[in-house]
């Protein structure tokens, strides 16, 4: 309530995604507003050959808490048991104890002995473990941007999102599946990214790395920074990633 007025007195507000504006828009706030994503530093990533996985390896990155709805990957590798041979979930990060700790109770009431918690992981270790992985899947019923999508993309790492982020490139670039978000329809995803191969999933990756090289990098979103900031001063037209209410 207190920052209202800031926000609207402000020259222009950044969203990283128009999702983001339009609930900026339902607050009631009139002034302009830029959309551009948040960028990737790519310097560590981009020429990084995609490694060849032992076997087929899903998994979440991120809180865990109740909103992600973690258990509809846990109900999906109950449902797909027999289909997907030698698969594995992975579940990658800390949060909310009490939540957790149902989560494991699930794998074990299902006799599960695929499913793994590595807990928080950070540098290295995280690295690693997303470029081990076949493909992240953010089972979310909503989320703004969505920076775990980008770090799996980065490292070549194809992603299922669902249709509450603003991720449909990953349809358009290949890179990826953007689902409705019900159980019946993830299990099918899961069973697809699977029956693809290897392969196509290396393929996907490399087109989710060049997506992120030619949308999501520095140089390019700090161009468009440039731009607005042109724009704000006078100096330039304004730029098309703007929206005037």
């Amino acid at each position: 309530m207190y920052q209202r007025t800031d926000l609207q007195m402000a020259a222009c507000i950044q969203a990283t995604c128009k999702e983001e504006m339009e609930h900026y828009r339902k607050l009631g706030f009139t002034n302009p507003v830029a959309v551009i994503a948040n960028p990737i530093d790519l310097d560590d990533y981009i020429d990084r050959a995609i490694p060849q996985k032992a076997h087929f390896k899903i998994g979440y990155l991120g809180r865990v808490h109740p909103r992600k709805r973690i258990e509809r990957l846990i109900y999906a590798m109950n449902a797909l048991k027999g289909k997907i041979n030698d698969a594995e979930l992975v579940v990658i990060g800390a949060g909310d104890e009490n939540y957790e700790s149902f989560l494991k109770s699930e794998v074990k009431r299902l006799n599960l002995n695929n499913v793994t918690f590595t807990g928080f992981l950070t540098g290295d270790k995280k690295d690693t473990a997303i470029r081990e992985l076949s493909v992240l899947a953010v089972p979310s019923d909503f989320e703004n941007f969505g920076n775990i999508v980008t770090e799996a993309l980065i490292r070549g790492v194809p992603v299922i999102a669902s249709t509450g982020m603003p991720w449909e490139e990953l349809e358009t670039n290949h890179c990826g599946w953007w689902i409705n978000n019900d159980q019946e329809t993830i299990n099918k995803t899961i069973l697809e990214a699977y029956e693809i191969g290897e392969d196509e999933r290396i393929q996907m990756g490399l087109n989710g790395k060049r997506l992120m090289k030619d949308n999501y990098s520095v140089e390019v979103l700090g161009k468009r920074m440039m731009m607005l900031y042109e724009w704000i001063l006078g100096k330039a037209d304004k730029p098309d990633f703007v929206y005037e209410n």
